[in-house]
């Protein structure tokens, strides 16, 4: 009874302590929602993210790091929680190729959003299960390994 107890106590405190923890998928059909609401988007712009872009990012965050898997690309990146309220959690990381980064995710139901092209319009991540987020790295390796294959079968 005592252990029960003490899960339930800790639940709480742990999602105050990671307001987003757990296991996301960027969802295509809400982002491409927002896009079209969009003022001020390129031509090539329309053109990369309408073209199956989105819903293929998955996400695990932890309470100081995400795991990010996007088709062949795994990368873990440190964050800071800057802030949060029942609203939106304010967090900063270094990115190689944004330098010192500050985002806003905007909690939305079961979802979060955040800002793309400087807020023009938003990416949607919404829950999904462990097993899910594994399947993705499974095939994002399965995917770099046949890549990497066929980039040797070329030279020679």
């Amino acid at each position: 009874m005592k252990s029960i107890l003490f899960a339930f106590v800790l639940i709480p405190i742990a999602s105050v302590s990671c307001p987003l923890e757990g296991y996301w998928k960027s969802n295509e059909e809400m982002t491409l929602e927002s896009m079209k609401k969009a003022e001020g988007l390129t031509e090539p712009q329309l053109n990369l993210f309408s073209n199956n872009f989105f819903g293929k990012l998955y996400l695990k965050i932890e309470c100081n790091k995400f795991v990010s898997v996007y088709e062949d690309w795994i990368e873990t990146t440190e964050y800071t929680l800057i802030s949060f309220n029942e609203n939106e959690v304010v967090t900063k990381y270094f990115s190689d190729v944004e330098g010192e980064v500050e985002k806003t995710s905007k909690l939305e139901g079961k979802c979060y959003s955040m800002g793309v092209l400087n807020d023009k319009f938003k990416e949607y991540f919404c829950p999904i299960g462990e097993s899910d987020f594994e399947a993705a790295i499974e095939e994002s390796l399965n995917l770099k390994s046949l890549q990497e294959s066929e980039n040797e079968s070329c030279k020679k």
